[in-house]
């Protein structure tokens, strides 16, 4: 930044330290300002703000950007200004991030405030969902009637959902398999090997 230099100052700084000639200024600054005015702004004090073609033009002839321009020519007006705020934070290449991420150095830099002054963060209560006491298989809430299965699911609990059927499976009923070689033992007389346990 400039250091809180008026505009004579910066000018003239950047001319010597690039060593211009007020032509070869001139030329630097693309045309805007001439050199007649270059020799102006260095040595009589200003009296109006530059035009926009003239701040361009100084910002692309010295290397300084167009904040830092304005700021020092704001100052050779009187104006009581500075490169920062006290309470500022500069981010080098914020607008250059995608919006999402500058609004969440925003909102970092809004939450760092409120902290600094003391004052409650404001935070928003995030609303309490009551989970629905019975979900069919598309997705719609059913009430059970007397007697009929639900068809209800365990809670959530990170675990993998259990099938709709899941209170017939539980059951302990036979799995076909075993059916079919109960029946082929009981055929031939011979008794299941799973009764002794």
């Amino acid at each position: 930044m400039t250091s809180n230099q008026d505009l004579a100052t910066l000018v003239s700084s950047a001319k010597e330290a690039k060593g211009y000639s007020y032509d070869s200024f001139a030329k630097a600054c693309g045309g805007v300002p001439a050199r007649q005015r270059l020799f102006q702004l260095i040595n009589d004090p200003l009296k109006n703000f530059p035009d926009p073609a003239t701040i361009k033009g100084l910002a692309r002839g010295t290397g300084y950007t167009v904040t830092e321009i304005i700021m020092a020519s704001a100052r050779s007006l009187g104006l009581d200004v500075s490169d920062t705020e006290p309470d500022s934070v500069y981010v080098a290449g914020l607008h250059t991030l995608p919006a999402s991420t500058r609004e969440a150095f925003l909102q970092l830099g809004r939450e760092i405030g409120v902290l600094a002054t003391n004052q409650e963060p404001h935070v928003e209560a995030i609303p309490e969902i009551e989970p629905p006491t019975d979900i069919g298989s598309a997705g719609k809430r059913r009430d059970a009637r007397p007697g009929q299965k639900t068809g209800s699911r365990a809670p959530d609990d990170g675990n993998i959902p259990l099938p709709d059927n899941w209170q017939d499976l539980a059951a302990g009923a036979p799995h076909e398999s075993q059916v079919r070689r109960d029946r082929e033992w009981t055929e031939r007389g011979e008794e299941s090997q799973d009764q002794g346990e």
